[in-house]
């Protein structure tokens, strides 16, 4: 049954003042699995009757009559986890009409750290801190909808940064994601970077605020800030030994210019690996961090030059990059795979259209994110082949946008529409093989995997073994 209207099953049952209501509690936990909701605080005289309520029926005037009104007070458990070393755990309690608090329990002791509005709670794999996302009250949130301010004015979510030993709680206000290493190796833990809001990267009171926020590197141990301005994309490499950084260049002698950069926790080094006009797709930094693949288009004579706004984004792991960017048609931009491996000056140039492992016609795409072998040997990218011939239409046929739908369609027009956009960002895998081997000389070699009769391709065991399992 539908958790919805097992709900209201329920809760009509609870007006009949029969004692099931003391079964609601269990039901909730075994029928709706991954939730647990608890009911108001019953009266004691039920609660001492309950292992008699099928033989007795106390007196109406100790029965407590649940009205519409505890549903406000009924609250979910979600959003739950455990350290890596197993001594902590998190859970999240949601209200239906009020702000909810996350949970941090220690295990041994159960001693407890409430903070609320706390969510997407993360702990660091050295089981020092946990990081979270602090919202902003419903009030301010109900404020803001009728309010067409200035975007400072918005309310934005607050970093938060517990110290599980002590119980300290740092917050960080005006942030709009933050990242952790997802396998961070050991003395690697314990860093977190994190977005500013464009308004929250303002230095001081006056003057305009950038269009890209602030990137911060932050040592949790000590607080330590290394600071990165204009960022408008970031990852962290698994282990956590580089962070990618991509900034816009304010300033610069051709506008547009973006810049790829490594940035090394620790020792505050910054290692530029391009610097120039264009756009750039999927950003990727390998495992180990030595090494750094992403697509390329420089810019397409008389187009505007391409804008690319801070990502509004907020998790714990992985990448966050930016979207919506107002750029030139896809057709008018030709993309290159850039790969760059550490110690060298800049990226270079590893794929482009042309290129003798691409099929006749065949070209890299903008929606095929690149991506490396766990190993670090291979960088897998998408393509697509040669697009059909556009018919040419008359002036008249140009101007008219006309949708036909028959009642004998197996699906209605909507989704064909999204079913034609999927087709048309659809990528066909291949494989750029980086030489002979990691760290060792040898011709880089491109190998189509994927194509409209196989078009999808599994990789098991990241990418690292000689073959891969092809369907249609």
């Amino acid at each position: 049954m539908h958790p919805t209207r097992l709900r209201t099953r329920l809760r009509t049952r609870l007006h009949t003042r029969t004692p099931s209501v003391l079964l609601l509690p269990a039901l909730m936990a075994a029928l709706v699995p991954g939730t647990a909701t608890l009911l108001a605080p019953q009266p004691a005289a039920a609660q001492a009757g309950a292992g008699q309520a099928m033989a007795t029926t106390a007196p109406a005037s100790e029965r407590r009559v649940i009205d519409h009104d505890v549903y406000e007070t009924w609250r979910t458990i979600g959003n739950r986890g455990i350290s890596a070393d197993g001594r902590w755990i998190h859970y999240t309690l949601q209200y239906e009409e009020a702000d909810g608090e996350m949970v941090l329990t220690e295990v041994a002791t159960e001693r407890e750290i409430r903070i609320p509005r706390g969510t997407q709670p993360s702990f660091t794999t050295d089981g020092r801190h946990a990081v979270l996302t602090i919202r902003p009250t419903r009030e301010a949130l109900e404020a803001a909808r009728g309010n067409r301010g200035s975007a400072a004015q918005q309310p934005r979510d607050t970093l938060g940064i517990v110290t599980l030993a002590s119980g300290d709680l740092t917050r960080i206000h005006g942030v709009q994601g933050w990242r952790l290493a997802s396998d961070p190796e050991p003395g690697a833990a314990g860093w977190i970077a994190y977005h500013l809001h464009p308004q929250a990267s303002r230095e001081g009171d006056e003057g305009e605020a950038p269009r890209n926020g602030t990137l911060v590197l932050r040592e949790l141990a000590s607080g330590a800030e290394t600071r990165h301005a204009h960022a408008t994309s970031y990852s962290w490499a698994s282990t956590g030994a580089r962070l990618l950084v991509t900034d816009s260049v304010p300033g610069a002698a051709v506008e547009g210019t973006l810049g790829i950069r490594v940035l090394t926790p620790g020792n505050g080094e910054v290692t530029t690996v391009m610097e120039a006009p264009g756009s750039v797709r999927g950003p990727a930094i390998a495992s180990a961090g030595d090494q750094v693949a992403f697509l390329h288009a420089a810019p397409v004579p008389g187009a505007p030059a391409p804008q690319h706004p801070a990502p509004d984004t907020v998790g714990a792991t992985g990448s966050a990059e930016a979207e919506g960017a107002e750029e030139a048609p896809s057709n008018e931009r030709s993309w290159t795979l850039r790969h760059w491996r550490g110690g060298e000056a800049e990226a270079r140039v590893a794929v482009a259209p042309g290129h003798a492992g691409l099929r006749d016609g065949w070209a890299l795409s903008e929606n095929g994110t690149p991506t490396f072998s766990e190993d670090g040997r291979r960088i897998f990218f998408g393509t697509v082949p040669p697009p059909p011939p556009v018919a040419e239409l008359s002036e008249l046929e140009s101007r008219v946008d006309v949708e036909i739908w028959h009642w004998l369609d197996n699906d209605l027009m909507t989704v064909q529409n999204v079913r034609a956009n999927q087709e048309r960002r659809r990528t066909f895998q291949a494989v750029l093989h980086l030489g002979s081997g990691r760290g060792t000389a040898g011709a880089d070699r491109v190998v189509q995997l994927a194509d409209p009769a196989l078009p999808q391709v599994q990789l098991p065991q990241g990418g690292t073994t000689d073959f891969g399992l092809a369907r249609d």
